[in-house]
């Protein structure tokens, strides 16, 4: 058994003991026992029973932070997993609050639960993730922190060394999947389609029974608009894992051949079995218009409002085809039921101002741009479209204000 005594010096118990002119025979007992007898502790020096203490209390405060850690990823209302939450429902500031506390309770948890990266990535914190996942790699062997690290430079749009680093999390874990599917993606957005292509079939053929190799391989082939693989993987898809995503896709793969009545077939089979699902709607929708009936297009569009009311697609959809058949009125009419619906995402009322700019009705639009500076007020559109529409008015004092506001508020 060897400690440490003065810090940097190992020394056996034995031999420390026996430094001090001790009991050989009670000192040899004691290391072989490989801890001290109480009635002979007064034999210990003093520095070596303080350095004893003191690692007593590490293993102690140690043992405490992996429980506390233990617990803490077990309890949904940590605050880590409640700035997950709040980013969930597009609170960024909210999740920014929640970060930061959290960083300052329990700072070892929040550098090394799985859920702070995706804490980071959604509030754009890329360098603070970056780091971390760096620093974690360092101290933890788990295939988890290197993927993450090449996350981080997905996410940020660095595509190029996104790829490096996809493949040196393969060298190092090749028994993992992520990096293949991430890999091909990565690939695919960087124009290397053969390369994309060869990496997903590596990927099928290492990990068989993994969904997401199999759906990552058929977007690939989506991406390289090789329709009958794309339709091929997503059948894959369907009878091997049922997942209504091979539905979905094999109605695309069948759009992309053009054959749109086979597809519009496809989506309505699937609905009848899996009425709840968000994406069969929209791509009904979609296909109505995608082979001119405008009319019934509107119509699945606010189908799909109905059914799934929380969610914005039904809203945007409707909105669009209805600004593509010049019904303005009705265009508007959705956008305040969003407004209603969603009143902390800026979108609808964002483009309720646009819908009286575009028509030129000047008091309207000035009304509009300015609930959205209310609401946004680090949105520079609130402030340029708004000096827009005071300018027509003939307004110029507003104007001089407007710009005053938004030099201040986005001085370089």
């Amino acid at each position: 058994m060897v400690v440490f005594y003065d810090v940097c010096r190992p020394l056996s118990i034995s031999a420390a003991l026996g430094q001090h002119k001790t009991d050989r025979r009670v000192a040899d007992d004691v290391a072989e026992k490989g801890g001290f007898i109480m009635g002979w502790s007064a034999l210990i020096p003093t520095d070596l029973r303080t350095w004893i203490s003191r690692r007593r209390a590490l293993r102690e405060l140690e043992d405490l932070q992996k429980q506390e850690e233990w617990s803490l990823a077990l309890d949904d209302g940590n605050l880590i997993n409640r700035a997950k939450v709040a980013l969930a429902s597009g609170d960024r500031t909210a999740a920014q609050c929640f970060w930061q506390e959290a960083l300052l309770r329990y700072p070892l948890f929040a550098g090394s639960s799985h859920d702070s990266l995706e804490v980071l990535l959604g509030l754009q914190r890329f360098d603070e993730a970056e780091a971390m996942m760096l620093d974690a790699q360092q101290r933890i062997r788990d295939p988890f922190y290197a993927e993450g690290y090449a996350m981080v430079a997905e996410r940020r749009g660095d595509i190029e060394e996104a790829i490096r680093r996809w493949s040196g999390v393969r060298k190092r874990f090749p028994g993992y999947w992520m990096s293949y599917v991430h890999g091909a993606g990565c690939l695919c957005q960087a124009g290397q389609l053969e390369a994309a292509e060869e990496l997903s079939e590596q990927a099928i053929n290492r990990f068989p029974n993994e969904i997401r190799t199999w759906l990552g391989s058929a977007r690939t082939a989506e991406h390289r608009r090789d329709w009958p693989t794309a339709i091929r993987r997503w059948q894959t898809v369907c009878e091997k894992f049922q997942h209504v995503q091979g539905d979905v896709g094999v109605a695309r793969g069948l759009e992309g051949l053009g054959r749109i009545e086979e597809a519009e077939e496809r989506l309505k089979d699937a609905q009848t079995r899996r009425p709840l699902v968000a994406e069969i709607a929209i791509a009904l929708a979609r296909l109505a218009d995608q082979r001119g009936d405008k009319e019934e297009a509107v119509l699945r569009w606010a189908d799909t409002q109905r059914r799934f009311p929380l969610l914005p697609f039904g809203y945007q959809g409707g909105f669009r085809q209805l600004m593509e058949m010049d019904r303005h009125i009705d265009a508007g009419a959705i956008l305040l039921a969003a407004i209603r619906r969603f009143p902390t995402e800026a979108w609808p009322a964002v483009e309720y101002a646009l819908l009286a700019h575009t028509r030129q009705d000047w008091a309207v639009a000035a009304t509009r741009w300015a609930a959205v500076r209310a609401s946004w007020p680090d949105r520079r559109d609130g402030y340029l479209r708004g000096i827009e529409a005071s300018a027509a008015l003939g307004h110029q004092e507003e104007v001089v204000q407007l710009r005053i506001q938004y030099e201040r508020r986005f001085a370089p």
